[in-house]
């Protein structure tokens, strides 16, 4: 949302675009938190904590999420999402 409110400022774009910066800024933060909830390996630890690393777990299959599914990924996942849709929304008017 600085972004966007730094832009605006600045006049490099109309006060429209600041708000789907802003809203994309949102929906990205949801999309990162969903996909990682959901599908994100997950695997336990001796004391019976969770961490993201198998390295560290007990067994190598997750209690939770796909093995492949790392932070990185749901990261990169949620960042092209996002920019997708704030392409959709500012190009495909």
């Amino acid at each position: 949302m600085a972004l966007a409110l730094t832009a605006n400022l600045n006049a490099e774009i109309n006060g429209d675009v600041a708000v789907l910066i802003a809203i994309a800024g949102f929906a990205g933060m949801l999309a990162d938190s969903l996909l990682g909830s959901i599908f994100q390996a997950r695997y336990q630890l001796n004391d019976g904590s969770v961490t993201e690393s198998a390295a560290m777990a007990l067994s190598k299959t997750p209690e939770k999420g796909w093995s492949w599914m790392t932070n990185d990924l749901v990261n990169l996942l949620s960042n092209i999402l996002v920019t997708a849709m704030l392409w959709l929304l500012i190009y495909k008017q």
